[in-house]
Order: C-alpha cells, then structure tokens, then sequence
C-alpha cells in the first residue's frame, strides 16, 4: 500500500485571494476505503497453508529417518559379512601354511650321496 499526502500552504495571500479560497465551505472530501481498494485481508488461508506446509515436512522427515535406519541396517549386515569373508580369508591362508605339503612334508629332509 503506498499513500501520498499533498499540502498547499499560502503565507501571507492577497486580500482578494484569501476571500475566494475562504468562499469554499470546506475541502471536498473524497470517500476513501482501504477494504473497497484492497479487500478484507484474513490471515486465515496463510495459516492454514502453513499448517499444511509443516504436516508435509514432518511426514517426509519421518519417511527420510525410516529410511535412514533402513540403510544403516543393511550397512551392519554387509560389515558383518565382509568381517566374516575376511576372517575366512585369513584362517583358509594359516591353514594353508601349517598343514604339511605332500608326503615327505612330514619327514626330515635326507641329504642323497653318490657312491663312488
């Protein structure tokens, strides 16, 4: 809404001048109403609007947090399972390095001479 205010201020007029602006009973008065330009102005819709707004956001919030701990669910689930790859990994190569090799793994290494 914007408003001017416009004012006309004669210092001293002339005599003549002062009769005819005195001649004039009053200003003439306009009717003015701010409802007729504008309308009635209600709060109302804004508010609800928000409310509305907010429903929305706690729902997607709920629904981004489910889905979060759904995520993080299945993040300790593929740990767990990478952990016990892993662990196999490391047993299978130890059981590999003390289990003995072919038959003479077992026996002491015999040093072969030639006869002469």
């Amino acid at each position: 809404m914007a408003e001017t205010y416009d004012e006309v201020v004669f210092t001293d007029p002339t005599e003549t001048f002062y009769g005819q602006l005195m001649q004039l009973s009053s200003a003439p008065t306009v009717e003015y109403s701010q409802e007729a330009q504008f309308g009635k102005f209600s709060d109302t819709e804004d508010f609800h609007a928000l409310l509305e707004a907010q429903k929305f956001l706690e729902q997607e919030l709920a629904s981004v947090k489910e889905r979060l701990l759904n995520v993080d669910g299945e993040l300790v689930q593929v740990d767990e399972g990478l952990r016990e790859v892993q662990e196999r990994k490391v047993n299978a190569a130890a059981q590999r390095k003390a289990a003995p090799r072919g038959p003479s793994a077992s026996a002491p290494p015999t040093k072969k001479v030639k006869a002469n």
